[in-house]
């Protein structure tokens, strides 16, 4: 009862907000009264097909609340867990063999091959 009388006071103020803007194209001129007009009509639509009365149901639900405080809460856990698994290393990634901060990784053979290719390049050049 209450959201039908909630979306019947919004359509009335689209309805004035439109009768007000052939009286705002005479002052301020055609663009405005246009605009005007588009936001008259754009609330008496939503009532009209019911957004109106929707978002007041939800707006003077206590169930509809306690969803949006539970969906706001799962949002803010979600974060505050990305943000823990970001800073924090993985044990698989531990346990794989994987070198972390400070170990220092023993050279192989392929990257010594890789520098004395580089020190022919110098000594080519004149470089040592």
């Amino acid at each position: 009862m209450l959201q039908d009388a909630i979306s019947i006071a919004i359509a009335a103020i689209g309805a004035v907000l439109v009768a007000l803007s052939i009286r705002r194209a005479r002052s301020k001129g055609a663009a405005a009264a246009l605009q005007q007009a588009a936001v008259g009509f754009l609330l008496m639509g939503a009532s009209a097909i019911g957004i109106v009365g929707f978002l007041a149901g939800i707006a003077l639900s206590p169930l509809a609340w306690l969803g949006i405080v539970s969906l706001a809460l799962a949002g803010v856990l979600f974060v505050v867990g990305q943000r823990l698994e970001g800073r924090q290393p993985t044990r698989r990634a531990a346990k794989s063999g994987r070198p972390t901060k400070g170990e220092v990784t023993a050279k192989t053979p392929a990257a010594e091959d890789d520098f004395s290719d580089i020190e022919a390049i110098l000594k080519k050049h004149g470089i040592s």
